[in-house]
């Protein structure tokens, strides 16, 4: 459960600056890569749904 807090997390780090919520942030592509690793390991249940996530500008 607190693997799934930190994915989310690190989720609205990288889509809130297109929603305008926050600054971006430089995000190593080690930690990226490191992201969609956990994500496809089942680590989604604090995720955006993934339509809401999709949405630049919302």
């Amino acid at each position: 459960m607190v693997i799934d807090m930190i994915v989310g997390a690190l989720q609205r780090v990288l889509v809130f600056p297109g929603w305008g919520l926050a600054i971006e942030q430089d995000v190593p592509d080690t930690v990226v890569a490191a992201y969609k690793r956990l994500c496809a390991e089942g680590f989604i249940t604090r995720l955006l749904p993934a339509d809401v996530a999709a949405r630049p500008g919302v």
